[in-house]
């Protein structure tokens, strides 16, 4: 078992630009499939799938860290202690732009403790396990582009994160009429489903809690 970084590890001033990358299965203590340490490195156009690890951050664990993650697709991860998608510590102040998070199994979307901060932009965040906009990004809901919709994956059991054409996450069809191009790291890969058609329902915080945490 890897104790820190299933996947990638970038510490101490390690800023790579990492692009592309399928980031699939990884295990760790901390950081399945990638953790950044004291760096800040840029994430563009991945995917984060099924990684998992013994305590936080599920795909992506920042300490002291403030990434770049750009585009990316993070669906179906798991982090018992918090943070199936991310997880931020330690004067971690990470910046996510047309981002999927989805599917987490446990922990929930993310999670930032007290001196850390997500900001998030033109990002679906829906069907975590633990919470979609918890506390520490609750705010953001609803501004900067940011959604709750179904992303409308083709076959995501199968690792096929292309979008049905019917997608908020596409550019012709997100509900605040934003201009934030494709959220994701995948475009349009099959039909609209006749079962879903990845509308955005108005609510109220109240009701969006109510729904997203049952």
């Amino acid at each position: 078992m890897c104790k820190s970084g299933g996947g990638i590890l970038c510490r101490n001033g390690s800023n790579p630009t990492i692009v592309n990358v399928h980031f699939v299965d990884n295990y760790g203590r901390y950081g399945g499939g990638f953790y950044a340490y004291n760096a800040e490195p840029t994430v563009i156009d991945c995917t984060f799938w099924n990684n998992s690890v013994e305590l936080q951050g599920g795909a992506i664990l920042c300490t002291t860290a403030s990434p770049m993650i750009i585009g990316c697709t993070i669906y179906g991860n798991t982090a018992p202690d918090q943070g199936g998608g991310l997880f931020a510590e330690e004067g971690s102040f990470p910046v996510l732009e047309r981002t999927i998070i989805a599917g987490s199994l446990d922990g929930g979307s993310v999670l930032s403790l007290p001196g850390s901060a997500i900001s998030l932009s033109c990002c679906n965040i829906y069907g975590n396990a633990g919470g979609d906009w918890v506390a520490c990004i609750q705010d953001q809901y609803g501004f900067d582009g940011n959604i709750y919709a179904d992303p409308l994956f083709c076959l995501p059991e199968a690792g096929d994160f292309t979008l049905q054409s019917g997608s908020s996450c596409l550019y012709s069809h997100h509900p605040g009429g934003w201009v934030c191009g494709l959220i994701g790291a995948h475009p349009i890969g099959c039909p609209a489903s006749s079962v879903a058609d990845g509308s955005v329902e108005a609510a109220t915080w109240g009701g969006l809690k109510a729904r997203i945490n049952r």
